[in-house]
């Protein structure tokens, strides 16, 4: 079921494990005037809207307005024939997978949407075609709210080229036919490209996404329908929906978790807990329906809460224990330019200073804070830190400007998790994962290994194979991504958020890797 198109933890210094490790949280400095700390203990943080804005002052005169590029097109290939008769009309049609799109995945829907709407009785399997290697795909044909959908009855072959056709047998709900054949192709993931345990993946993405999509559905409380959605469900969710190729229920389960996001959001007034700051799953709500409400919080997401302007905090941020407040800040700056605002240049340019920082107090263990309760390196931050430079840096090659430090500094904190963190045989079972906190700290957890986090550390992995060519990143990449898929618990909605929250980006990444590297 494998396909990569898609678009990155505890509310606390520390993440609750199954695998043993403490969810508590070490004492917070709230000098700073920032809620960096959060009541892991209950990991009841969306009730809290106080945490308090500093009162740096906004560089936006460093503005440049750089807008997203990423914005879809219509990518079917119409054919040059033209029929001019008043029976029939041109429509435009938008096909997923995209045409000229390769990994896709084997056992995915394929579907076409079209700019009017059609006559539902005449989209069938002799109007929607999908044919591969072995003829035409058989399949059941369904169509509504200017969607059809084509759900192939097995498992499309590896590696093979398939064409979607829209025949002119297609005809609007007026009853006139559209003028002209539209076509898209795709490339299937090939067999060697495939992740290790990638069944098992899917099989719990569906199943626990369900679950857990189906729990926001029911749920009438806001407490506890505001932590079902913790590390973004509608991202997730979205996510789950792009790798099916199906819109429902998923987007109906994200929209859920959206209503009480935006709920939380608006109760603050946007000074989101530096914990609770998830620009996403809003993003992805603005690009695939068009709310603008959403594209709006994405900017406030980005200048109303703490850690948004670290002028004149530069030294207290500097310490590691911000470092996943630092992550998603940068995320919020890049989401934001993404959705259209300008970039806040001098903004972004300090967040990714301290994320650099960061990694380089984890490596060296030279901390900046003299108590020994913050003197500690949690895997998984390293996970959130990697992730979010790798988002800058990603739009800083759309922008011409690659960053030269990224690339390295990512190398470095992974091998140093890899090196003094990994623990290859978690109890017997042949598989692996990180510890949770090095060392053992009061209040944050033990060493005990938390296979529950693995997914939020392997798509740097895959990333530095696909950057790299270097074997031992997709080796180990592999090892932590099927630790994860065998050991973790996905018996809660937050864990189960972590789980798929950016494994997607795993999967992308390596598929795109293994294509250009080979398997090794």
């Amino acid at each position: 079921m494998l396909a990569v198109t898609t678009a990155c933890i505890d509310d606390s210094s520390g993440d609750e494990s199954t695998s043993g490790s403490s969810g508590g949280s070490a004492t917070g400095d709230t000098s700073t005037g920032q809620s960096s700390t959060d009541d892991s203990s209950t990991d009841d943080s969306s009730t809290d809207d106080s945490s308090t804005d500093d009162s740096s002052t906004d560089d936006s005169s460093t503005d440049d307005s750089s807008t997203d590029d990423s914005s879809t097109d219509d990518s079917s290939a119409d054919d040059s024939s033209t029929d001019d008769s008043a029976s029939s009309v041109e429509i435009d049609v938008s096909f997923s997978p995209e045409d000229q799109s390769s990994g896709v995945s084997n056992s995915r829907t394929v579907s076409f949407q079209t700019s009017k709407a059609l006559d539902s009785s005449s989209v069938d399997s002799d109007s929607f075609t999908l044919e591969g290697p072995d003829g035409e795909v058989s399949g059941d044909v369904t169509y509504s709210g200017n969607t059809a959908e084509l759900v192939p009855a097995s498992d499309l072959t590896p590696g093979a080229n398939y064409t979607m056709t829209v025949t002119t047998d297609v005809m609007t709900e007026d009853g006139v036919s559209i003028a002209n054949n539209h076509y898209a192709s795709f490339t299937t993931v090939s067999a060697s490209a495939l992740p290790p345990k990638i069944d098992q993946w899917e099989q719990k993405m569906v199943d626990y996404g369900h679950q857990w999509g189906q729990e926001l559905q029911q749920e009438t409380d806001y407490v506890t329908k505001f932590k079902l959605r913790y590390y973004d469900a509608q991202r997730v969710h979205e996510q789950i929906g792009d790798y099916l190729g199906e819109t429902q229920p998923w987007r109906s389960y994200g929209q859920e978790a959206e209503s009480v996001y935006k709920q939380y959001l608006e109760n603050a007034d946007f000074r989101a807990a530096g914990w609770e700051r998830f620009p996403h799953g809003l993003y992805m709500d603005w690009k695939r329906t068009g709310d603008t409400e959403s594209r709006d919080y994405l900017e406030l997401l980005r200048d109303r809460p703490p850690f948004s302007y670290p002028t004149g905090w530069e030294d207290q941020w500097a310490e590691q224990r911000y470092s996943r407040e630092i992550a998603y800040s940068i995320e919020s700056q890049i989401m934001a330019e993404r959705a259209g605002y300008p970039r806040k240049s001098d903004r972004l340019a300090t967040l990714v200073d301290l994320a650099l920082g960061h990694i380089d107090i984890w490596v060296t263990k030279n901390y900046i804070n003299s108590n020994p309760d913050w003197q500690f390196v949690q895997a998984f931050m390293t996970g959130l830190t990697g992730s979010a430079l790798i988002e800058y840096q990603e739009r800083q090659v759309e922008r011409g400007t690659p960053d030269s430090r990224i690339l390295p500094a990512i190398e470095r904190v992974a091998s140093f998790i890899w090196d003094e963190m990994w623990v290859a045989n978690v109890n017997g079972t042949g598989y692996g994962a990180f510890e949770y906190v090095q060392p053992t700290t009061s209040g944050v957890g033990s060493e005990s290994p938390a296979p529950d986090l693995n997914q939020l550390i392997a798509p740097m992995f895959a990333w530095l194979y696909l950057k790299t060519g270097d074997g031992k990143w997709l080796e180990r990449g592999d090892d932590i991504f099927a630790g994860g898929v065998e050991l973790a618990d996905l018996g809660a909605a937050k864990r189960f958020n972590q789980n798929y929250r950016a494994s997607f980006q795993f999967v992308e990444w390596r598929t795109e890797a293994v294509e250009q590297h080979g398997a090794q």
